[in-house]
């Protein structure tokens, strides 16, 4: 995974489904996006396709390619890390294997 990328994951993450809301950006190795999606709601969770004030967890897929900056997923998870170092929003961002090992 490129080191930009890298450096704006939660560690250690706990991933709660329970009435949280998640946003799916990138390519999974779990399967498609809306696989992704109805797994997490099977679990009780909500999902978004947008980073928003009520988003919980971001959750970027595996696949990561190193020009994500200038995609719609770069701009994702910008726009989540900024909501997320203002302390005014509780978001956690999460690796695609976090995600999965709370399934």
């Amino acid at each position: 995974m490129p080191e930009p990328i890298a450096r704006v994951f939660d560690d250690d993450p706990t991933v709660v489904f329970s009435d949280n809301i998640f946003v799916m950006t990138g390519e999974f190795m779990f399967g498609t996006r809306n696989a992704c999606h109805k797994a997490t709601e099977l679990r009780g969770g909500l999902t978004g396709d947008n980073v928003t004030k009520k988003t919980n967890y971001l959750v970027i897929g595996s696949r990561a390619s190193p020009a994500w900056i200038e995609s719609n997923f770069g701009r994702k998870i910008q726009r989540a890390a900024e909501m997320a170092e203002s302390g005014e929003f509780e978001i956690a961002i999460i690796r695609e294997n976090d995600w999965a090992m709370a399934l």
